[in-house]
């Protein structure tokens, strides 16, 4: 499809099919007007319309939207399940016939392999857009992003990683799993330069940034007809510019669509925060939802690279955030619920897909959430007396789940 900035868009889109799906659209966010199923249509308030980057469809479900193009370049809106936009579903390299794929796959090479639901976006300026003013914009924040191979561990299978380095000095280890929090400020710019040590290509997605095209991160089909996103050869390096324009939880992480890159633990949380707000990991707990590995009746969930999280401290009267992040292969409903022994507790909705709820949707309720592939939501929630709470992360159509154990202490 083909728009041009400033054009408001109105998509209603019609699941068909009989999987759910976690349709994420790139660069920008959209307004949800309404969402049903082939029956009825839950039209949204005009102040509870969601807004968002990812937003969970059901089979048979139906979602009107609404956003805008401000930015010129190319961009997707696709499925986040891995096995909906998994090369094998490229028709380009696997003919339905049986027939051997032709020479030059330029389709395949265009969208690194990428296939089955996803949706090519080009937005082009308008024709009598004036040139943009010189910006005053401060100095960028320089960082380092090192993609290193990682040995196994006694939870996970052998992998790759992020290891983010500030200064001069790289960080000494093998990389973390997820990779380091990204801790970037609102209005201010940032300038990451990105090192890919694997032995195959890569690409870095900042999932929920509204940026440039170029820097989105989908190599071979992000950018211009000028200058197009390349993939990130081993031994290479890409430099990713933007600034953040919302403070919230984001995630970066591969796009080069190897299940076994995203599975190995090429993935970390994005954070922005408001200017003069500082990162308190005591108080600021991010917890992120992936798999141990590429085969999903094999390999089990994790939680912060963990299938057996250990046991954490909460104190009562202090005001935590919690950051979920699901960056899962395909537990598009997962369900994460906050319970003690006499069931759920309370706590208040904050944020979705890195931007703040509206007063009407901030709301407290029961500590439970379907938490879709590529979405993220934060919740503020304040222990009130000492007990033992269990923080469940379950995938229902799987079966499996794991769990996080606090200790509520004075």
């Amino acid at each position: 499809m083909t728009f041009r900035t400033g054009e408001r868009v109105r998509w209603r889109w019609i699941n068909a099919s009989i999987s759910d799906h976690a349709m994420h659209l790139h660069g920008f966010f959209y307004r949800v007007h309404s969402q049903g199923d082939a029956d009825r249509e839950h039209v949204f308030a005009p102040e509870q319309r969601p807004l968002a980057v990812t937003r969970h469809i059901l089979p048979g479900g139906t979602m009107s939207l609404e956003w805008e193009p401000h930015t010129a370049g190319r961009w997707i809106f696709h499925c986040h399940m891995t096995a909906h936009m998994s090369d094998k579903l490229n028709l380009s390299l696997h003919p339905l016939d049986g027939s051997k794929p032709a020479p030059h796959h330029a389709h395949a090479q265009e969208t690194a392999g990428m296939g089955g639901l996803v949706l090519g976006i080009t937005v082009l300026p308008q024709a009598e857009a004036a040139p943009a003013a010189p910006s005053a914009e401060h100095p960028a924040r320089k960082l380092q992003l090192l993609v290193e191979p990682r040995p196994a561990t006694a939870t996970l299978p052998v992998g790759a990683g992020y290891k983010l380095q500030q200064g001069e000095t790289p960080p000494d280890g093998p990389p973390p799993v997820p990779g380091a929090p990204l801790v970037l400020t609102r209005g201010e710019p940032v300038e990451i330069t990105i090192h890919n040590r694997l032995p195959d290509p890569t690409a870095v997605h900042w999932h929920g940034i509204e940026l440039e095209s170029y820097y989105d991160g989908v190599p071979m089909w992000g950018g211009t007809s000028r200058q197009v996103t390349p993939p990130i050869a081993s031994g290479g390096s890409f430099v990713a510019r933007f600034t953040p324009s919302r403070a919230g939880t984001f995630i970066y992480h591969t796009h080069w669509h190897d299940v076994a890159q995203l599975t190995g633990g090429l993935y970390g949380p994005l954070i922005v925060l408001e200017p003069g707000q500082k990162f308190d990991p005591d108080v600021d707990r991010t917890f992120v939802i992936g798999r141990a590995g590429p085969d999903e009746a094999l390999y089990p969930l994790v939680l912060n690279g963990s299938p057996q999280p250990n046991p954490a401290v909460l104190k009562i009267a202090k005001r935590y955030r919690f950051r979920f992040i699901n960056i899962s292969t395909n537990d598009s409903d997962a369900l994460v619920s906050l319970r003690s022994d006499a069931g759920l507790v309370a706590w208040r909705a904050v944020g979705k897909d890195g931007t703040e709820l509206e007063a009407a949707q901030a709301v407290t309720r029961p500590a439970q959430q379907t938490i879709t592939v590529g979405e993220t939501y934060d919740f503020e929630f304040t222990p009130r007396r000492p007990e033992d709470l269990n923080l469940e992360v379950r995938a229902p159509f799987l079966k499996t789940g794991l769990t996080q154990t606090f200790e509520v202490q004075p």
